[in-house]
């Protein structure tokens, strides 16, 4: 005789509520996220005796204004480099604070629900975030999801070539994919340039602005982004 098949109650089935609200429901265990990617951290149940405890702590006790100004001061102001991911180390001496540190800013969202939902967009509105190329910063931001597109305000570029961000009309700057019109919130552009070629610096650093002008004119679509540049071994 075969043995018989225990069948689940409805008690034991995840309760996966079907709706077409913005929120992704969770089951028994799991988390909720919003349709955008961002977590909604609302408690539930037993969560919600955890929150109100959190909540008489020092810290969140302070005014949201004075909360507000020391989240910035820890998470903001920092320059995020996008380099693709390599399985040896990588440092820069411009990033090294953030590439070698054994403890990273961003565990501060991990700490509970309320400072994650007071911080979580800070990273993106308040941090440079640095790439090699345009081609890399095409793929790295693809990935975001379109809230966090819409928050970056401060990009990045880093080039040694006296052609600017790319190779002069190169296959980059004729394919529309690469514009960097997917980063609707973008502000300021800042273009760090480095010493390359065996020009003289006055003549290396002239053409290569003018270059890196021309080049981003086509990628910006017209948009008004203030633009800065900054020399690394050029001297003054």
């Amino acid at each position: 005789m075969a043995p018989i098949r225990k069948v689940k109650s409805k008690l034991e089935q995840p309760a996966i509520k079907q709706s077409k609200d913005r929120v992704i429901k969770r089951g028994l265990r799991g988390f909720h996220r919003f349709r955008s990617g961002e977590l909604n951290v609302t408690p539930k149940g037993r969560e919600i005796e955890l929150v109100k405890a959190n909540r008489e702590s020092p810290l969140l006790r302070l005014p949201p204004e004075l909360r507000r100004q020391i989240w910035e001061l820890v998470l903001g102001g920092h320059v995020l480099s996008c380099n693709a991911i390599s399985s040896s180390p990588r440092f820069s001496a411009r990033t090294a604070p953030l590439t070698t540190s054994s403890k990273c800013v961003l565990d501060l969202l991990r700490t509970c629900r309320q400072i994650y939902s007071e911080t979580t967009l800070i990273p993106y509105t308040h941090n440079t975030f640095h790439f090699p190329d345009v081609s890399n910063a095409h793929h790295r931001v693809w990935n975001l999801q379109a809230f966090q597109k819409r928050l970056i305000t401060d990009i990045q570029f880093e080039t040694n070539r006296i052609t600017g961000l790319s190779h002069l009309d190169g296959p980059i700057l004729r394919n529309e994919e690469f514009k960097l019109d997917y980063l609707p919130g973008l502000q300021r552009i800042r273009i760090v340039l480095r010493r390359g070629g065996f020009l003289r610096v006055a003549r290396y650093r002239e053409t290569c602005m003018r270059n890196v002008r021309d080049q981003l004119k086509r990628l910006l679509s017209g948009r008004d982004i203030a633009v800065t540049f900054e020399f690394l071994g050029m001297g003054a």
